[in-house]
C-alpha cells in the first residue's frame, strides 16, 4: 500500500513538473495593432507645421456617436481619435484637423465629427 502510494506521488510529482508545449490564448495582434493605432498618428495645428517631407494621403473623418439621451454626450476627444484610426488604417503617420462640428442623424441622438487630412511624413 505506501509502494502504491509512494508511486502515486512520484507519478504526480513528475506529471506537473513536465513542459508545457502548447499554449492557446484569445488574444490577437490585430486588436493591439487596432487598439495602438492612433497613438501612431502626430497631430499637427497647421499644414505649415508638417516637416518639408510629407504626401497627402486623403481626407479621414470620424465621429463619436451618443445613440440614446441616457448615454454619454458625444466627446470630441474620442471623435479625433477615430479619425487619427482611419488616417492610421490609410496608411498615414500625420493628420492635420480642419473642423468637429455637431451634426444630427437618425441614427444618433447627437453627434460629433472631426474632419482632417492624412498625411505620410518621412521619418528624419
Amino acid at each position: 500500500m505506501i509502494k502504491s502510494l509512494a508511486l502515486s506521488a512520484l507519478t504526480l510529482l513528475l506529471v506537473s513538473c513536465a513542459p508545457i508545449t502548447k499554449v492557446t490564448t484569445n488574444l490577437d495582434a490585430e486588436n493591439f495593432r487596432h487598439y495602438f493605432a492612433p497613438s501612431q498618428v502626430t497631430i499637427y495645428e497647421r499644414i505649415a507645421d508638417l516637416p518639408t517631407q510629407h504626401k497627402l494621403i486623403g481626407l479621414v473623418e470620424g465621429d463619436n456617436c451618443q445613440e440614446k439621451p441616457h448615454h454619454a454626450i458625444p466627446d470630441k476627444l474620442q471623435a479625433r481619435t477615430m479619425a487619427r484610426r482611419n488616417a492610421f488604417e490609410q496608411g498615414a503617420n500625420a493628420i492635420v484637423f480642419s473642423s468637429c462640428v455637431e451634426i444630427q442623424t437618425k441614427a444618433c441622438h447627437a453627434n460629433i465629427v472631426c474632419y482632417g487630412q492624412a498625411y505620410q511624413v518621412a521619418s528624419e
